[in-house]
């Protein structure tokens, strides 16, 4: 995480040191190369975003009358625009452009002369398409991009050069009358756009990135020229005229890039010093970083010990707290079994108890049974004892009462009868008797 910052916190200084170096380069050459420049200062001078999206292809611009085409064949005519534009860059140099300005979805750029002549450029896939005005100029003299150039007089076509700067026949240059029209078109609204819209600080990462193929471009059309007979003599009789003209220019430029490289090499130095005080916080943050890390790391483990202690001790105390339930559960287990058992043996004293007062109830009652069975034998051999006595006292009854009567016929037949004893008396003659 801090290595991802630290790169952005590079890459953000290097970019904020080069964007320093060009915004103090372009005010300047605003100032002097804009003779509008006090009217135009009040136009909004924004940042540039990072990146610039290209413009559209010729194809894809939108349709626009074809000019009309009145070729030139002259050399001395033929190769005037290509030569002007030629030394218009070579005026301009390394210099970065004065600003940018918005228009359609992309950002051109533009560089302004002291006499109010412009190069406009905008980026295209594969390369970047050129704009080039005379001074007061709306319409364009010449548009060069990947592959063709386009040379107007006038707002008519008058020349097309293939992509190493040789004039088409006018058969060829008139099939490319339909593009020429879309790029004059387009040529004419950037050239209101840059007077008008909000100018850009042109943003130093974006012309850094861009520098070296607009150099190869300008280098490309000084070997074409160089190659191109026509053109070579055509520049050499005009090469004084055209020095004695952007000379000026060319010596302007020259030390605003000097000024501006100059900047840029202290923008840069400043960065590396920045970068170094940066480097620095980095390193004291890394440090202070890895430090908390260690005392964190150092914390983390006592607090990990503690945690570790507290768990150990939690699980002793669970332990114990086990151990002890299942000592308390031990005892209530024991109690349990003692009371079952203590219930046990109630239960089997009661049943024994019971059984004893059972066996008890039964010897009594069997004791009593065989007291009743006695009681009623003796009392059935008393009855018998009675009945026999009684029995045995009717009889003697019944015998006394025939002797009786037999005594009582005896006697009545002789007069004398027996006592209790057997003794025979006369009643008659007895004097207790009565008779």
């Amino acid at each position: 995480m801090l290595k991802s910052h630290y790169l952005r916190t590079t890459s953000l200084v290097l970019a904020g040191a080069l964007a320093l170096g060009l915004a103090a380069c372009s005010p300047s050459q605003q100032a002097a190369t804009d003779p509008n420049s006090a009217s135009d200062s009040a136009l909004a001078m924004a940042s540039e975003a990072d990146s610039i999206p290209p413009a559209p292809e010729a194809a894809a611009l939108p349709a626009a009358p074809a000019p009309k085409v009145v070729y030139v064949t002259q050399p001395q005519q033929q190769y005037q625009s290509v030569d002007d534009a030629y030394a218009m860059n070579d005026a301009f140099g390394d210099a970065p452009p004065d600003y940018g300005f918005d228009y359609g979805g992309t950002r051109p750029w533009a560089w302004l002369a002291a006499d109010n002549a412009m190069r406009l450029v905008e980026p295209i896939s594969g390369g970047d398409r050129y704009y080039y005005y005379r001074p007061g100029s709306a319409d364009p003299y010449l548009v060069r991009d990947n592959d063709y150039a386009y040379a107007y007089s006038g707002g008519r076509l008058v020349t097309v050069y293939d992509s190493r700067g040789r004039a088409l026949a006018e058969r060829d240059a008139e099939a490319r009358a339909d593009y020429a029209g879309r790029y004059l078109a387009r040529a004419r609204a950037l050239e209101a756009a840059a007077r008008q819209q909000h100018r850009q600080q042109v943003d130093a990462a974006n012309w850094n990135a861009r520098q070296a193929q607009i150099d190869r471009q300008r280098q490309q059309w000084a070997d074409q020229q160089r190659q191109d007979q026509a053109w070579q003599q055509y520049h050499a009789s005009h090469e004084a005229e055209q020095r004695a003209q952007w000379a000026a220019e060319r010596q302007r430029r020259d030390r605003e890039t000097a000024e501006w490289q100059r900047r840029q090499q202290v923008a840069v130095a400043q960065a590396k010093q920045q970068q170094a005080r940066e480097d620095q916080a980095h390193q004291r943050a890394a440090q202070a970083w890895t430090d908390q890390q260690r005392q964190d790391q150092e914390d983390a483990h006592v607090k990990q010990a503690r945690l570790d202690q507290q768990r150990r001790d939690q699980q002793n105390q669970n332990q114990q707290h086990q151990a002890e339930q299942a000592r308390q559960d031990q005892l209530r287990h024991q109690q349990q079994q003692q009371q079952q058992q203590a219930r046990a043996d109630q239960h089997r004293q009661d049943q024994q108890h019971a059984q004893a007062v059972a066996d008890a109830r039964k010897q009594q009652q069997a004791h009593d049974h065989q007291a009743a069975e006695a009681r009623a034998r003796q009392v059935t051999a008393a009855n018998a004892a009675k009945q026999r006595q009684a029995h045995d006292h009717q009889v003697a009854v019944a015998a006394q009462l025939k002797a009786a009567r037999a005594h009582a016929r005896v006697t009545e037949r002789t007069g004398f009868h027996q006592d209790d004893n057997g003794h025979d008396r006369n009643r008659r003659h007895d004097p207790k008797s009565g008779g």
